[in-house]
């Protein structure tokens, strides 16, 4: 075969099973490795959770010893409410003008677009006597929820 003599063919042989098995010997050793990794990685990440868990169980014990803590929340939110409330309905009872931008133009374009002869300027225009509910409201009721909600969520 080829004009190599066995022993040279038994030697080849050898080398290429040598290498093989080194290389599966070694991918064994590297999975063990990273099993043994992530198993201390586990460890930590419970150690971890525990150390929480007893940091939660501490501050909810001090929080269910304070009675105010609760009373103190509700305050917050339901002050919250009354300013969200107080400026949406003031401009309808008390003599404040709601200045809104207006975004106005003139001008066109010509020429299939070549020419453009369009001025965009903004105005503010005066509303008088009107509720003024905002899209940031939503955002800001939904903050005051969820802080409520989580704060007394915590409860286990």
């Amino acid at each position: 075969m080829l004009g190599l003599g066995t022993e040279v063919i038994l030697a080849i042989g050898g080398n290429l099973v040598g290498v093989f098995s080194g290389l599966v010997a070694n991918s064994q050793k590297a999975k063990a490795d990273q099993q043994k990794l992530m198993m201390e990685r586990l460890a930590f990440d419970v150690e971890h959770m525990k150390a929480r868990a007893e940091i939660a169980d501490k501050e909810f014990k001090v929080r269910t010893q304070d009675r105010f803590s609760s009373a103190t929340r509700r305050v917050l939110v339901l002050g919250f409410l009354a300013m969200v409330a107080f400026i949406s309905l003031a401009p309808m009872f008390t003599p404040i003008d709601i200045a809104v931008p207006v975004e106005k133009s003139s001008g066109g374009t010509y020429l299939f677009g070549l020419i453009d002869t369009t001025k965009r300027w903004t105005e503010w225009e005066i509303i008088q006597g009107a509720a003024m509910f905002r899209s940031s409201y939503d955002q800001i009721m939904l903050m005051i929820f969820s802080f409520y909600v989580g704060s007394s969520a915590v409860k286990r």
